[in-house]
């Protein structure tokens, strides 16, 4: 699955737990006990399937800070490595004058 869609859902679902969590007033006033356990089980569940997916979440921002700074260190042993080349043929603007 891309990140894309993965964070699309995410952020759908997490829309949908506060949307039913706006139902817990509800079913307490108006539910009977079975009613009110159940709604009180799905919040429960639903509150720690956020807290895995934010670890989720967490980790792969973390994964992907890791390969940014990786690939700027790359790029910039790169560029110093051209900047020597560029040095060592003479072709400085300084020689030129």
């Amino acid at each position: 699955m891309k990140k894309g869609i993965f964070q699309k859902n995410f952020i759908s679902a997490g829309l949908f737990f506060v949307l039913a969590l706006s139902f817990v007033p509800i079913a307490i006033l108006y539910g009977n006990e079975a009613q009110r356990n159940m709604v009180l089980f799905l919040c429960s569940l639903g509150s720690c399937a956020a807290g895995f997916a934010a670890i989720y979440v967490s980790a792969e921002n973390s994964k992907n800070q890791q390969q940014l700074i990786k690939a700027i260190v790359d790029a910039t042993e790169e560029l110093q490595k051209l900047r020597i080349a560029i040095t060592d043929s003479g072709m400085t603007t300084n020689t030129k004058k």
